[in-house]
């Protein structure tokens, strides 16, 4: 990688979030950071993780980027075990990161290093996110599974170059070696389609003009669409972005790249699929945040979009960020829908591949609003949240919670003891992961 000068990184704190529940969650997290309120996951740090009798294991940290935090402030893993119990592998923290959970084990990572957990044994791989000596990158963007098992994929915003446009690092981890490349672009939807990771990023100041100037005419020359208004309008590009620079596929004159939670984008028979949260700016009758269904082909570079609408037809109105901060993955289609996880409501969601039509599947008892949190992840047969209730407190329990795909039956509830009230203070839920055949 050929490294030039940097004259100012904006914050790496300073990308888009979703526009409500997250800001709401950052107010209350700084107020019981100044309160100096502290978590309890030291209490059960293990240095000798085992995944034996693991159920689940979720990511907590510091929203430190916004809230300037330091190092010391460390980021756990947290390993559920089936009767409630559990233990953690103390990490040196991210502001935002991702799990991954295949048949290679439970990798995860921080500002220093990769990790593997494999039945009893964890493995760890020097991965430094920074460059320049500007240690940015603690913004997981998402983490996919690589050409084998044990080989993985981060990506991480790493903020933005005055006037050259964002950068975002690639990290590949694979038999014992981490490699980093540092390219244009700020990627919030990203998928693996047949081994190779793809991404989506908006035009403007988010891509450098040397970026531009490397794109095919085909990709730059786009007839503007006058179905987006205000903040809605910008280009959005598809590009291959497993190799040592960009290569742009295909662009839209539409909707920007909103952020989903580090959900990565499920891809089949090359087709990228993942919702978009659309700010049109407009006041009026007509609902302000609106959503649609992207399906972007990385071989053709062919793009298919549909509103997402109700049976009935009408225009589904996502003012309170339930598509701005879903959680869908690679599991997450099948039979020609899309099952995913409202952002703040925690109700699951089905999607019709070919129209939009989207109609609510069940309620799981999860929302984020005031104190309660929760994250989603599923597989090919359950979903599962970990979730405090809507009306929490420091002394609610949180539960896992797992649902068959095929009924909406519950199939388990397991109370995770103490572990609402240890991470309540200065620690956020940034996801989770369940066995591959769970």
């Amino acid at each position: 990688m050929t490294r030039t000068p940097v004259t100012h990184l904006r914050p790496a704190s300073s990308r888009r979030r979703p526009h409500g529940v997250l800001a709401l969650c950052a107010a209350l997290c700084a107020l019981l950071l100044i309160a100096g309120c502290g978590g309890g996951l030291s209490k059960k740090e293990t240095h000798k993780p085992s995944l034996a009798s693991v159920i689940a294991a979720a990511y907590a940290s510091p929203q430190d980027g916004d809230f300037g935090a330091h190092d010391h402030l460390h980021g756990w893993v947290v390993l559920i075990h089936a009767d409630g119990s559990y233990d953690t592998v103390r990490t040196s923290g991210m502001d935002t990161a991702a799990l991954l959970w295949n048949s290679g084990g439970l990798h995860f990572t921080d500002r220093s290093r990769d990790y593997t957990l494999s039945g009893s044994r964890l493995t760890t791989v020097a991965s430094t996110k920074d460059w320049h000596g500007y240690a940015n990158g603690d913004i997981q963007i998402g983490l996919l599974p690589g050409r084998t098992p044990t080989s993985t994929v981060g990506v991480y915003n790493f903020g933005a170059l005055r006037g050259a446009g964002y950068l975002t690092e690639v990290v590949t981890t694979t038999r014992g070696r981490a490699t980093q490349r540092m390219l244009t672009g700020d990627y919030e939807e990203i998928g693996s389609c047949g081994g190779r990771v793809y991404g989506v990023t908006d035009g403007g100041m988010n891509l450098s003009a040397a970026a531009k100037h490397q794109m095919p005419e085909s990709v730059r020359s786009v007839p503007r669409q006058q179905r987006y208004a205000g903040p809605a309008h910008q280009l959005a590009y598809l590009a291959d972005i497993s190799g040592t620079r960009p290569r742009f596929i295909a662009s839209h004159d539409g909707a920007a790249p909103g952020s989903t939670s580090g959900s990565a984008a499920p891809c089949t028979h090359g087709i990228l699929t993942f919702l978009m949260g659309i700010d049109h700016g407009t006041k009026g009758p007509a609902p302000r945040y609106t959503a649609e269904l992207w399906r972007w082909n990385t071989r053709t570079g062919s793009l298919a979009t549909h509103p997402l609408v109700t049976s009935a037809h009408r225009v589904l109105d996502d003012s309170r960020d339930d598509v701005g901060a879903a959680f869908f993955n690679q599991s997450s289609i099948a039979g020609g829908t899309l099952t995913w996880v409202g952002g703040t409501t925690g109700a699951v969601y089905e999607t019709d591949l070919a129209t939009g039509v989207t109609r609510t599947r069940f309620a799981t008892g999860c929302r984020n609003k005031g104190l309660a949190e929760f994250s989603a992840t599923m597989t090919t047969s359950s979903i599962a949240l970990l979730c405090t209730d809507s009306n929490a407190n420091a002394r609610t329990p949180m539960r896992l919670k797992r649902f068959s795909r095929a009924t909406g039956k519950p199939a388990a509830v397991v109370t995770v003891k103490g572990l609402n009230a240890a991470i309540r203070g200065n620690l956020v839920l940034r996801g989770i992961a369940v066995p591959p055949r769970s």
